[in-house]
């Protein structure tokens, strides 16, 4: 199950540090407030039982539709950069996040469009790219030719539901990523693009496989 939106319904909050995330387990999404601090936890829903519970401030944008577009979206790149600073194996950058473990390294580019329209519409476009960590013999610094769509989303009227889709759809391509970390999960990959040639036929898509086999 994906990220759900969050939902406002106030309750006593589970035991945490103020400013730090917990895991809870709870029947369904809801809106805690911490009534020794003040502090209120917002809930984004990762599966039935398990959520994770985040300080309200670290995701309270600071931006209105009617600012400008820029404005916006680096709003939006500094929420991102917020969530995954102190998470194992990211490196946030201003437009840029990475995620590396031993085998791939996984980057997102966030750029925008020259078509915005100021308190209408702001496009936010997350780009996957994916690169082999031991790269010796390949081009372009080991970049793996996996056909990932880039995602666009309309971040004008940014709130917790569109920054959810936004770290869904991360979460997603860094669950793709980790499969493509073993020989059985790259080969299946392959094998189920096997009429796309640009991918099956990639020198450094084969040189990987080779090394996942070693």
């Amino acid at each position: 199950m994906g990220i759900f939106n969050l939902f406002k319904k106030k309750e006593t909050a589970p035991k945490a540090m103020p400013g730090r995330p917990v895991s809870v387990h709870i029947t369904e999404p809801q809106f805690y407030e911490d009534t020794k601090t003040g502090g209120a936890f917002g809930v984004l829903c990762l599966s039935e039982n398990t959520v994770t519970a985040l300080p309200k401030e670290k995701i309270t944008f600071n931006c209105k539709p009617e600012d400008e577009p820029k404005a916006i979206f680096d709003e939006v790149c500094r929420q991102i950069g917020i969530y995954y600073k102190d998470k194992e194996n990211f490196t946030c950058l201003k437009r840029k996040l990475r995620w590396k473990n031993p085998v791939v390294q996984c980057e997102f580019g966030f750029c925008s469009s020259h078509s915005n329209m100021r308190g209408k519409w702001v496009n936010f476009e997350i780009v996957p790219t994916l690169y082999a960590v031991e790269n010796e013999g390949m081009e372009k610094k080991g970049l793996l030719y996996l056909h990932i769509w880039p995602e666009n989303l309309d971040i004008c009227h940014v709130n917790e539901s569109i920054f959810a889709k936004i770290i869904e759809y991360i979460e997603d391509k860094i669950q793709f990523a980790k499969e493509m970390c073993t020989k059985e999960g790259f080969s299946a990959f392959l094998d189920r693009n096997k009429d796309i040639k640009f991918i099956t036929d990639a020198k450094n898509n084969q040189i990987f496989l080779e090394k996942l086999g070693k």
